[in-house]
């Protein structure tokens, strides 16, 4: 057996069922679009691959080449396609089956007997007569699989030889049903909402389709009616889907796993960033650490070309925090050329985006829900959140999972008598943790060897950089281009009283030349009574006073404000506490009553009636128509009915079993508990058993009420 054959070649095999002559093999070629190639010995023409022939065609020349007994290599392609392989596997398979056909003839034992024999052997590549390139395509082969080729080569299904018994694909009932509707049908589904299981997608399909589905099988054209497949086929094929289309089915359940895991990143995200301070990237996360008055935000900044980074706490996330943020880096680090930021609310807002066009700072801005648009200090944040918050007190986890689990520990904790302090400590400050991420970012992470930067250091990097650096010498004006803006958009109209800012007249030497005219207006940080003045094209007119606010820190006002207002707020909601108080359900309900009352004081006109009676009725009548029971006793009797009486009502004051191993229960945990309160360790035994009974419902109900009677 040859790679490649000319037709002639072929026309001499004298194939059953194909041409024996060159012009129909010719025919066949340029049909069934054989890959061919000019002939490289003497004489012209073009010959044919093998591996291009179809299934039938191959079968046939291996076949004829075994009765010859003149097999000995496979001939196929280099290259690795499926059509190829399906190819090579269909050759071993018949080459195969011509062998068990001539063990099973020299054998004496029964035919099957045989063939259970020769899988053996062959396993064991005992057959010398079998190529070596026979064995790698087919490494073993069971009975079943003898069975299985011989029927198949029987009925000429040449293509059911080359594919693998357990590699099907799509051709299921489910694949096949319903022209391939019940499959888009089910992918549907499962996209739609990944929750639902396979017993509720085979019941929305048994209500889309019916109980019965119909198709036809590709291969021989047959069509089928059968039932709908059970819930464990519609596990197994949904099963079998997830695996073979994995990033399809992790972007549509976790598009940001499906970004992390699977998209593209090919190039470099800092490609086109060749100098200091060219890009900065600025963003904002929740801590993963509590202090001990909640929970902050981590605004962090980073350049891109050194990866030199810094960092600031804010309560909330805000333009104020963000700008701050700014206003230190560009003190530290110089004015840079663009700052890149995402679409949250603080980085577009009027104030912050004016104050970068004012210091003619380019803000590029990330699309919508794509934090790889600013991938570096994302991974910033994240190196941060994983490298040093741990390490800190009030550590709450990276996710829900993680907090889930840190929260379960401090429950177990507290049931067994550990306070709240010790099993989950909450003692860090604002003002520790920022010292505690300039630590971390000055002596750790900029001293750390980086990556992306071969080897450098993000200290190393900006420090190897000589060329010079812009920076602003007066830090003032720099806090006036980033101070509020008055009111929302820091646009004023200058009146003859001067300018109105928040109920107050500010007025300035320079105000009257521009009456009439729109200004644009800052605050001072620092003092409530001062703001700056500029024109509409950014050029600075004067300062103007008010004289009543002058000297008032702007931020401590606020605070002053903000607690006034708190203030006011706790003794309104104390008074509708205390209303409430006498409000109860009972109180509600019979003033309900009372409307319902007041509404039905109408006076009722006489009813005519007439009168109902039925056999029934007539003879329960005749029980009011005896006459009474006499009910004198005897002075005994009385004595007795007396003493019944007084028995029935008297309490029952006896102890059950129960109340009493209650009551021992009782003592023994009350005793135990306090040897462990004074430091004493108890045996493992009686540790055990304390921690069995602090977690029954007895005891926290126990627990509950002692609380209650505490309270009150």
């Amino acid at each position: 057996m040859k790679e490649w054959y000319t037709t002639r070649e072929l026309a001499e095999l004298e194939l059953c069922n194909f041409p024996n002559y060159r012009r129909g093999f010719l025919r066949i070629a340029k049909r069934e679009n054989w890959s061919s190639r000019e002939r490289t010995n003497v004489g012209a023409g073009r010959e044919y691959n093998f591996a291009s022939f179809s299934a039938k065609l191959q079968s046939l020349i291996v076949e004829k080449y075994a009765n010859l007994g003149k097999i000995d290599d496979i001939p196929v392609s280099g290259n690795n396609d499926s059509k190829e392989k399906e190819a090579t596997k269909t050759s071993a398979k018949l080459i195969i089956l011509q062998e068990v056909k001539k063990y099973v003839q020299k054998s004496d034992i029964s035919k099957s007997k045989s063939i259970s024999s020769f899988s053996k052997l062959y396993s064991l590549k005992a057959f010398s007569d079998i190529p070596e390139w026979v064995y790698e395509a087919i490494p073993s082969v069971t009975d079943r699989s003898l069975y299985r080729w011989r029927k198949q080569r029987k009925s000429e299904d040449f293509n059911a030889l080359g594919r693998s018994y357990n590699a099907r694909n799509k051709t299921g009932i489910l694949d096949l049903a319903e022209k391939g509707q019940v499959a888009e049908y089910i992918i549907g589904i499962m996209c739609e909402n990944q929750h639902l299981t396979a017993r509720h997608i085979r019941d929305a399909c048994i209500g889309r389709f019916g109980q019965v589905i119909s198709g036809a099988y590709p291969v021989t054209g047959k069509t089928f009616e059968e039932k709908m497949p059970t819930v464990r086929t519609f596990q197994n094929w949904m099963a079998k889907w997830k695996k073979d289309n994995h990033a399809l089915w992790k972007k549509q359940t976790d598009p940001d796993g499906y970004k992390n895991k699977y998209q593209s990143a090919i190039g470099r995200a800092d490609a086109g960033v060749e100098c200091l301070n060219q890009l900065w990237e600025i963003d904002a996360s929740p801590a993963d650490v509590l202090c001990v008055d909640g929970r902050y935000s981590i605004y962090a900044i980073i350049d891109v070309w050194s990866r030199r980074a810094m960092f600031s706490v804010s309560k909330t996330a805000c333009t104020e925090a963000s700008l701050s943020l700014v206003r230190r880096a560009i003190m530290e680090w110089g004015v840079p050329q663009a700052i890149k930021t995402d679409n949250g609310a603080d980085f577009i807002s009027h104030r912050f985006k004016t104050s970068l066009t004012q210091l003619e700072i380019d803000q590029p801005i990330c699309k919508p829900f794509t934090p790889e648009g600013k991938p570096h200090v994302e991974r910033v944040i994240k190196t941060l959140q994983h490298d040093l918050m741990p390490l800190l007190k009030g550590f709450v986890g990276h996710s829900v999972a993680d907090r889930k689990k840190i929260e379960a520990r401090k429950a177990f904790a507290k049931r067994l008598g550990v306070s709240d302090e010790k099993a989950f400590a909450v003692e860090l400050t604002h003002d520790q943790l920022q010292t505690k991420m300039d630590e971390w970012a000055q002596y750790r992470y900029e001293q750390n060897p980086h990556s992306s930067l071969k080897g450098m250091s993000p200290f190393s990097k900006a420090a190897s950089w000589i060329e010079p650096i812009q920076k602003i010498k007066n830090e003032r004006a720099l806090d006036v281009l980033l101070s509020p803006l008055a009111g929302q958009n820091g646009q004023r109209t200058i009146t003859k009283k001067g300018l109105r800012i928040n109920n107050g007249y500010y007025n300035g030497d320079e105000l009257e030349l521009y009456i009439g005219d729109q200004v644009f207006v800052r605050h001072d940080n620092e003092d409530m009574g001062r703001v700056f003045v500029f024109d509409t094209e950014g050029q600075f007119i004067c300062e103007a006073t008010n004289l009543d606010r002058l000297g008032v820190d702007r931020k401590k006002a606020a605070m002053m404000a903000k607690a006034a207002q708190k203030k006011h707020m706790a003794e309104q909601t104390a008074e509708i506490k205390k209303a409430t108080r006498k409000i109860t359900p009972e109180r509600i309900a019979e003033d309900i009553l009372n409307v319902s009352r007041q509404r039905s004081n109408l006076t009722k006109l006489p009813e005519q009636s007439t009168d109902y009676t039925n056999e029934a009725l007539e003879e329960a009548d005749k029980a009011f128509e005896r006459e009474p029971v006499s009910t004198d006793m005897s002075p005994e009797e009385r004595k007795r009915h007396e003493k019944f009486l007084e028995d029935f009502h008297a309490p029952k004051i006896t102890e059950s079993e129960e109340e009493r191993a209650e009551k021992a229960r009782e003592e023994k945990l009350e005793r135990l508990m306090k040897r462990q309160e004074q430091g004493e360790e108890l045996p493992p035994e009686e540790e055990r058993w304390v921690c069995h009974v602090v977690a029954t419902p007895w005891y926290r109900a126990k627990k509950a009420h002692e609380d209650r009677l505490k309270g009150d």
